[in-house]
């Protein structure tokens, strides 16, 4: 991808000069080669900052170019943090169509395998201690992601409100109905928040459903070694056929769903 090929484009234009000059040896070579790659991670985080960050920043939520970088940062954070991510069901994703992502959630990385796998402007509901981190702030709130305040349901509603317009205007978003990862002991769901649908019953969008397998062992197999992560996209939901459910329904019917996948293994 994009990042890796500009990263071997630094580290060899860095070999090419340390070895020009100095005399060729081995124990210059494994020297050059170290320093070559450190500069060269170096080089890519201030050229992101310096040009790339501030244009993230300034266009469009829903601009394709902004999202297309994105992608590729996404796609190399997720082979570097070692997933190995099978999809089944891509054929399920309603490009086109209004809707909205729910699932199972057990990882931070959540976010990230799903927006690989729909390769898709999108964006998410997040805790909003997520997005008080520094860098990932702005760009999380650049591509329209939406903040709860489980503490303040006005400020919760309010910020909801935009995820309604964001979605009545053709722009995915993915939200994690159980409110946060509550455990890891399992990779069911264990909760329901009915007030997520809501996502999607206020713009009358599609609901796809995605069961996300092996997150909830990322966290200790992180940079040490790999993670097989397995995604079922199940069939979307129409709004013409949910439209007389509310909203405690449809979060009992998704919550059965999901986790039957996995009563299907036990």
């Amino acid at each position: 991808m994009a990042v890796i090929f500009v990263l071997l484009l630094l580290y060899i234009g860095y070999m090419l000069l340390f070895t020009h000059l100095t005399v060729l040896s081995v124990g210059y070579f494994i020297l050059w080669t170290i320093v070559s790659i450190l500069l060269s991670v170096i080089t890519l985080v201030l050229l992101v900052l310096i040009f790339i960050y501030p244009y993230l920043l300034k266009s469009k939520y829903n601009s394709k170019i902004k999202h297309a970088i994105i992608y590729q940062f996404v796609w190399f954070l997720n082979r570097l943090l070692g997933f190995r991510i099978k999809v089944e069901g891509k054929e399920n994703i309603p490009y086109g169509r209004k809707y909205v992502v729910i699932g199972n959630h057990k990882s931070k990385c959540d976010v990230m395998i799903i927006y690989e796998i729909f390769k898709n402007p999108m964006a998410a509901v997040a805790k909003d201690n997520l997005l008080k981190v520094p860098f990932l702030r702005g760009l999380m709130y650049s591509i329209g992601c939406i903040p709860i305040d489980r503490g303040n349901d006005r400020e919760a509603l309010k910020n909801l409100r935009q995820g309604y317009k964001q979605v009545e205007d053709g722009y995915p978003m993915m939200v994690f109905p159980e409110g946060g990862i509550k455990t890891r002991d399992t990779e069911k769901m264990v909760d329901i928040r009915p007030g997520a649908y809501k996502l999607a019953t206020k713009p009358e969008a599609d609901i796809v459903p995605v069961v996300i397998k092996g997150a909830s062992k990322i966290s200790k197999n992180a940079l040490r070694r790999k993670t097989k992560i397995d995604v079922k996209i199940l069939e979307p939901m129409r709004y013409e056929e949910y439209k007389d459910l509310t909203t405690v329904e449809l979060g009992d019917h998704f919550f059965n769903l999901i986790n039957k996948e996995f009563n299907d293994e036990e």
